[in-house]
């Protein structure tokens, strides 16, 4: 009974914590598509009053009879404010088109993670979920650090369940968050988040998640290695590495090291063969 309810207690909270993961990705994606949906709408704004001005001078032009003396022209010119709008116009067009392009990049990764995708293993692009994982979260990190990206671009592609992983680097992006959240709060500056990827030797590879948050102590990081749902103070931390270590070490059979120290951030290390044992 005693085990059945741990077991209970702990498909719980990894319910929970699918369901925050969720949250947390709806409100990246109001964030990064509001940014850039409010200035496409002012440019929208910018260009409409450009096109009255164009409109106006074209109508004055076509009222003349005779031909136009210099001076008059220049006259009118000035009026509609042609240079200013020479200047401004295509910048608009082309800031707009970056903000376009902008919510299509960020729509089509958000679209990538929240599929559910095929449960069994393929060939995967470790590089492409990171920059997937680090794109959808970006609301949640740009406020409290500075992200870095150190991908390893001779990785080769590893036979893993893509959904799955995708899930655990999310967890471990937001892991590094809340880990540098206080550290915002009390000393008012940006931390550093660090992304890699990279090639351990033949046969297997990493994925790494560093940060420069608070850092634990040797006791409360052997309380959130247990391989339970952690509890109390330390339970959010617990519990997303209870739900990676799943993934990697009970999964992929693959390997999960954890390094810390108070005041000196810490460094989650995600182990993958490249080849999937059958």
């Amino acid at each position: 009974d005693a085990h059945r309810r741990l077991l209970d207690a702990q498909l719980r909270r990894a319910e929970g914590r699918k369901f925050e993961a969720l949250g947390h990705l709806t409100e990246a994606l109001a964030h990064e598509l509001n940014s850039p949906a409010q200035y496409i709408g002012d440019n929208l704004s910018f260009l409409g009053e450009a096109f009255a001005s164009l409109k106006a001078l074209l109508g004055a032009l076509r009222e003349r009879d005779t031909a136009l003396q210099p001076d008059e022209l220049q006259r009118l010119l000035r009026e509609s404010d042609s240079e200013y709008l020479l200047a401004d116009v295509p910048r608009s067009i082309e800031e707009s088109q970056q903000g376009i392009a902008q919510m299509a990049r960020v729509v089509a990764a958000m679209r990538e993670f929240t599929q559910r995708g095929a449960q069994q293993a393929t060939l995967q692009d470790l590089n492409e979920i990171v920059r997937g994982a680090a794109a959808v979260t970006r609301a949640q990190w740009h406020q409290v650090a500075e992200l870095r990206l150190e991908l390893d671009e001779t990785l080769p592609l590893v036979t893993c369940v893509g959904a799955q992983i995708k899930q655990v680097v999310l967890y471990a992006i937001m892991n590094a968050v809340k880990a540098l959240e206080p550290r915002d709060a009390i000393q008012r500056s940006r931390g550093r988040i660090q992304l890699q990827t990279r090639r351990l030797d033949s046969s297997w590879v990493a994925i790494e998640v560093i940060d420069s948050g608070q850092g634990l102590g040797s006791e409360d990081l052997t309380k959130v290695l247990e391989p339970v749902l952690g509890t109390g103070e330390l339970g959010d931390a617990a519990d997303a590495l209870a739900q990676i270590r799943n993934v990697i070490v009970s999964e992929h059979t693959g390997q999960l090291e954890v390094a810390s120290e108070p005041g000196a951030g810490t460094r989650l290390s995600m182990r993958l063969p490249q080849k999937r044992p059958s």
